[in-house]
């Protein structure tokens, strides 16, 4: 999940590409991202249909941007939309490592893909693109600063 708001990847990413040349990012976990403004107009959407006695099934459903990615493409991709708006002002060397050589308290899976529920999503009316939404942050940051 990422945002422009609290802490996050993309905000990480960010900090850490303004003040060094070389960024260090794991390579080999994946995962499948979403925008957390995208995650809220999903649960808008889900409380609007129960509101109106059309109430979904009772299901686990995944609301995810259903694009499966590492955290180093997330990097790559997140340092070079930026450089492109002028967020940063140089465009640091983003370097693959291996979870193994990242130290961290918090065991994180190498796996983490959730399958999105296309037709549920496509049901609430809610458009779910990683792409577009890290735009729109990086956006929102730059007006911000």
């Amino acid at each position: 999940m990422f945002s422009e708001h609290g802490g996050n990847c993309v905000k990480t990413m960010l900090r850490f590409a303004a003040s060094q040349s070389t960024l260090r990012v794991v390579s080999d976990q994946s995962g499948t991202l979403t925008y957390a403004g995208s995650f809220a107009a999903t649960v808008v959407a889900l409380t609007r249909l129960a509101d109106e006695s059309n109430a979904p099934p009772w299901e686990t459903f995944h609301t995810v941007a259903g694009r499966t990615t590492t955290w180093f493409d997330f990097a790559r991709e997140i340092v070079g939309r930026a450089h492109a708006r002028g967020l940063i002002d140089r465009l640091p060397e983003v370097e693959p490592i291996a979870t193994s050589d990242y130290r961290i308290a918090a065991t994180r899976p190498m796996h983490a893909v959730l399958k999105p529920s296309h037709e549920f999503i496509q049901a609430l009316g809610v458009d779910l693109d990683g792409q577009a939404d890290l735009d729109v942050i990086l956006e929102r940051l730059a007006l911000a600063a």
